[in-house]
């Protein structure tokens, strides 16, 4: 084979060969052990109180209940900030894993003992008094609100997922109300749509690689944005398998584009001394005002608006997030506001 052929071929192999990293695979089996819990109860608790026939508003406001999982920007600055007797010699972010697992699931802890301390991981200085003690937990959000295009960074993570979520704290009330069975769910929302969400991550790995952060994270937004259409048009039409199975395949192949892509952006934001606390806080930002503005008020819209207008009211609200990214682009303030673990040892995309 000539040069000419065999660079795209090379260009392939290098775009697969991070899946095959042991930090990729560890990070998959963490993110399976810790997100199908979730996942499972979130999914099948909105079936569950729509089928004993409780209201749609109550159905959506008791979403809220999953706050508790994005609360974590309270205590993350401790693991930044604190080191552990004993087993802090381990490293800083490893201790931590360490305790969490213990308390968890022991796999986690064995996970954290197959990788190591991250070698881009840097130290921050450690509290040895009152005052210290307040600087670690304020100094990571000072150092992100001190970067440029950091409050318009903000409202994008503040902004960019409430259309979606929308669509899927819904879903389930949709498919309850059109009469598809609780097997049929499983097979065509769980079933196919797992698979098609794994296939996304897979396709938003090599996309990241191949267009860089900024052109991938911006197709991404759009991807999730058109899957909320694909709900309008479920409801618009009789009950289908085949419009359910294209339906979830479509909107967890767009998921799992965005899980790796804007998480990646996300990651990208962090600082290296401050990772867990900056990430907490970018995690949160993301999700709980979008969970308290839907959790409140998505069994009403429906009730008002209707399941087609509901969902084309969804793709409408995706809309700000994309337009405001790609401002931000435009404005070159997505690299000025990239944190050290985006910048140090990696480049950023044109």
């Amino acid at each position: 084979m000539t040069e000419a052929g065999a660079a795209p071929t090379r260009d392939w192999v290098s775009a697969l060969k991070p899946y095959l990293e042991k930090e990729s695979l560890a990070a998959f089996f963490l993110g399976v052990s810790s997100g199908f819990p979730y996942a499972l109860i979130a999914a099948t608790l909105t079936t569950r109180l729509a089928q004993d026939g409780i209201d749609k508003k109550t159905v959506t406001a008791f979403s809220l209940v999953f706050l508790a999982y994005n609360f974590k920007f309270l205590w993350a600055w401790i693991i930044d900030g604190v080191r552990l007797p004993l087993i802090g010699r381990l490293g800083q972010r490893v201790s931590w894993m360490v305790l969490t697992g213990v308390l968890v699931i022991a796999a986690v802890a064995n996970l954290a003992l197959v990788l190591g301390e991250p070698a881009r991981r840097q130290i921050p200085k450690r509290a040895q008094g009152i005052g210290e003690a307040f600087r670690a937990v304020y100094g990571p959000f000072t150092e992100f609100f001190m970067r440029k295009g950091a409050l318009l960074v903000l409202l994008f993570i503040l902004l960019h997922k409430i259309g979606d979520t929308l669509a899927t704290l819904t879903a389930r009330l949709l498919l309850d109300d059109k009469g598809y069975t609780n097997d049929e769910i499983a097979i065509y929302d769980v079933g196919v749509g797992f698979w098609a969400f794994l296939i996304g991550i897979f396709v938003g790995g090599v996309l990241y690689s191949r267009l860089g952060m900024k052109r991938s994270v911006l197709l991404s937004l759009v991807l999730m944005g058109v899957s909320n259409l694909s709900f309008a048009l479920l409801a618009a039409v009789d009950k289908t398998n085949l419009g359910l199975a294209a339906t979830f395949t479509f909107e967890n192949f767009a998921s799992g584009i965005g899980g790796v892509t804007v998480v990646a952006y996300f990651a990208a934001l962090t600082d290296l001394r401050f990772t867990a606390s900056q990430y907490a806080l970018i995690s949160a930002a993301a999700s709980i005002v979008g969970r308290v503005l839907t959790g409140t008020t998505a069994g009403a819209l429906v009730e008002s608006f209707g399941y087609v207008n509901f969902y084309l009211f969804t793709t409408a609200a995706a809309l700000p997030g994309i337009v405001l990214f790609w401002l931000m682009m435009r404005a070159g303030l997505i690299d000025a506001s990239i944190g050290t673990a985006g910048t140090e040892g990696s480049e950023t995309d044109a």
